[in-house]
């Protein structure tokens, strides 16, 4: 059976106005049924579950932590800081009692080639903050949050 060519003309047509109108519903029909967040960004939906790290860590493995409004600290030690196991024992107690607010790197100034004094406690939230005095460390932390945690008073 052969085809004239107007009849075929006039089926493709039929067919790209089909497929026209049916994307159409399509549309309407996710915008409705949809939450309105489709283009999500996929640092967004990534599932933070480490907040301890005992290394530096870079810059974009530290952004999506600083997305959802976490705290990130950064305590400088070496082997032979005095009181470093005091200040340490005070950072791990903080961060305990965050609820996975604060973000913890522990970094070793022997094993790392980082010039930094120990013991010494970088701060990055809301804003960047370095610390050598830790007597208000958890007002220092609770001051870098967009949005305080209840146990921030």
């Amino acid at each position: 059976m052969k085809i004239s060519h107007d009849k075929r003309k006039k089926l493709m047509s039929i067919f790209i106005l089909i497929v026209f109108a049916g994307s159409t519903l399509a549309f309407a029909f996710l915008s409705v049924f949809s939450d309105g967040n489709t283009a999500q960004d996929p640092i967004e939906e990534t599932k933070l579950t480490i907040f301890k790290f005992d290394r530096p860590l870079t810059a974009a493995e530290e952004t999506p932590y600083q997305k959802q409004d976490i705290v990130i600290l950064k305590f400088y030690y070496s082997n032979d800081c005095s009181n470093c196991s005091d200040i340490d024992l005070e950072v791990e107690q903080l961060w305990t009692d965050s609820n996975n607010r604060i973000l913890l790197e522990k970094i070793n100034t022997d094993e790392y080639s980082v010039n930094k004094n120990t013991p010494s406690i970088e701060l990055k939230g809301s804003r960047s903050k370095i610390l050598t005095s830790f007597d208000n460390l958890e007002n220092e932390v609770c001051n870098l949050y967009f949005d305080a945690p209840s146990n921030c008073d």
